[in-house]
């Protein structure tokens, strides 16, 4: 074998340099060369070859690592061409987005302007911009609103605004212009004053200040709104409100309304006066503050009731005066409705103290009006009966009942003019007189009456009160007691005290009529008093007595002075003393003869 070189070309390709330096390596193994290589040849030889076959091996790493790379850059930059590709897609979708968002706002803002411009001209209040407290713009309304032109009005603040006033006359100039100080900050500042117009007279407006941006400057925004419609509806409204409050506190009864909290809305004078409270203290309070504790359970139990049923309740509640007394209050609930639904507790309380008094008043009248023994009937301003208590249906046992008779009917009045006493009781009089009722042919009963106009508020009595007492048994006593003390109780003829009477009788009432006196005394009486005893002297007394009135009659008056001694009195004398001197001699004629006295004669004698 020959011997051959070898020089690495670099153009070759990486496979083939190995291919070659395999070949060498197995060339020096073998002894193929014509040439025997000496030792230091052969490892010289292998030594380059090896590191050639390194950095063969070196090179051939380095180009997988590069191929590698390139490999991975060829795929990034395969994918960065179709993600870019994909971003210029959506570049240009985003691209037509904005174009048609910006076609839209373009509208939008068109849209916008031409509505702004409309509400501007054609809202109904007067509108203003204004920059620096200068008008820089208005609509038609603040022209006819304010009068004058758009010259009078821009770049100024305008004149209606410096003369505006408040509703106590005082200017509101300076409040208008410390509002649109407050608005130029942020705020939004309402005023309600009055304003003039072109013809002199002014009208109430409010005027509204904001600010707002426009061509990136600040500006006002002022709003000026005719309300003399809804000024002139509120001072209406107030004036019903009031109306209504004072007839709500002209009412005598206490009013108190509540929500559905029991929280107190309303109440009128009555209410605080009774409870001494302050109306505007009490107002958004409980009720039950103003209530007794020992009443509070039963007061929320009744208002429960109320507005689980809607039907309306009453009761009558004791409450503790500030002095110390007691009252009842009479109480009536109802539930009222609002449009809006919402409900309120409509209390109406009255002080009915004075009327629970008066009743137990006439309860205890009444009482007496049937329990009285003496007869009380109420009568109509004719004396009509109208009602009576049992004592005066028990005077009338017979007859139909007295109820709706006439008084004069029921009672003999002995033609008494039933005319003029019932006028003068209409006046205010009063009469008392006795009246009789017949019972039999033989009995009679007395009673004593006594009409006076009923104690009654009006200026004009329309009853009469009449009390009855039956007098028939006071009469009969007293007939017995007069006769007790004015004749003798012995002879039944006239004593010493009833002939004095008729004495100063017949003296005061008829002193130009004669009269004669005559004084009897019984001769021999004390012998048969005490020869027969004292009971056969009281029968010869008594006999002594008729036989004086049997022979004197009927004109004279004869009375026992006592003991045997006798007093006569006998019309006539003076000129005609003839006729009383035969009546006297007549009577000593007739007692010439004697008494029968228990079967005995008894003779006494007269002088």
């Amino acid at each position: 074998m020959t011997r051959s070189t070898f020089t690495a070309d670099s153009s070759n390709s990486m496979h083939d340099i190995e291919q070659r330096v395999d070949q060498l390596l197995t060339l020096l193994q073998s002894d193929s060369f014509d040439e025997p290589l000496g030792c230091d040849e052969r490892a010289e030889f292998t030594r380059v070859i090896q590191t050639l076959r390194e950095v063969v091996a070196e090179k051939e790493s380095r180009l997988a690592q590069v191929t590698a790379q390139s490999e991975a850059l060829a795929a990034a930059q395969a994918e960065a061409i179709v993600y870019s590709a994909q971003v210029i897609d959506e570049l240009e979708c985003t691209k037509l987005s904005l174009s048609m968002a910006r076609a839209a706002a373009e509208d939008a803002a068109n849209d916008t302007q031409r509505l702004a411009d409309t509400i501007f001209e054609r809202t109904h209040d007067a509108v203003f911009v204004f920059s620096s407290f200068a008008c820089v713009a208005c609509n038609d309304n603040a022209l006819q609103l304010l009068g004058g032109s758009r010259e009078d009005i821009l770049d100024r603040w305008p004149a209606p605004f410096e003369s505006a006033t408040l509703e106590d006359g005082t200017l509101a100039s300076h409040r208008l212009r410390s509002a649109y100080e407050q608005a130029d900050q942020g705020l939004v500042v309402s005023n309600e004053v009055l304003l003039p117009k072109s013809d002199a007279t002014r009208f109430w407006a409010e005027v509204t200040m904001s600010s707002f941006l426009m061509k990136d400057a600040g500006h006002v925004l002022v709003v000026v709104r005719d309300i003399t419609s809804r000024k002139e509806f509120e001072a209406e409204l107030r004036r019903n409100r009031d109306f209504l409050d004072n007839i709500i506190n002209a009412v005598p009864d206490q009013i108190c309304v509540q929500d559905e909290e029991r929280l107190i809305v309303v109440a009128n004078d009555a209410f605080c006066n009774a409870h001494h409270v302050i109306r505007d203290r009490i107002v958004g309070r409980p009720v039950d503050q103003l209530v007794a504790a020992e009443s509070r359970d039963r007061l929320a139990a009744l208002e429960d009731q109320l507005l689980t049923t809607g039907v309306g309740n009453s009761d009558e509640q004791m409450v503790l005066n500030s002095d110390g007394t007691r009252g009842v209050l009479s109480v009536k609930r109802s539930l009222f409705a609002d449009t809006s639904g919402q409900r309120y507790i409509v209390s109406t309380s009255r002080d009915i103290t004075e009327d629970r008094s008066r009743e137990d008043r006439l309860r205890l009248l009444a009482s007496v009006f049937k329990g009285a023994s003496e007869g009380v009937a109420i009568l109509s301003t004719e004396g009509r009966i109208c009602d009576a208590n049992p004592a005066f249906l028990k005077m009338v046992v017979d007859g139909p009942s007295p109820i709706g008779r006439s008084l004069l009917d029921v009672f003999n009045f002995s033609g008494l003019d039933s005319q003029s006493i019932f006028r003068k009781i209409a006046a205010g009089g009063s009469w008392a007189g006795k009246a009789e009722e017949l019972i039999d042919s033989n009995r009679r009963r007395s009673f004593w009456i006594s009409l006076s106009p009923s104690s009654e508020t009006e200026l004009q009595s329309t009853r009469v009160i009449a009390l009855v007492s039956d007098i028939t048994e006071l009469e009969v006593t007293q007939s017995k007691l007069r006769k007790q003390a004015l004749y003798d109780g012995l002879t039944g003829l006239a004593n010493r005290r009833l002939f004095r009477e008729h004495l100063q009788l017949l003296v005061s009432e008829c002193p130009d009529l004669p009269f004669a006196v005559c004084f009897l005394d019984l001769d021999d009486f004390k012998h048969v008093n005490d020869s027969a005893g004292h009971n056969a002297g009281d029968l010869l007394l008594q006999g002594v007595a008729r036989r004086i009135e049997e022979v004197l009659g009927s004109h004279a008056f004869v009375a026992r002075f006592g003991g045997d001694e006798f007093a006569v009195t006998l019309p006539g004398g003076g000129s005609d003393s003839t006729a009383i001197q035969d009546k006297v001699d007549e009577l000593l004629i007739a007692f010439r003869e004697p008494f029968n006295i228990l079967g005995t004669e008894a003779v006494v004698g007269l002088s």
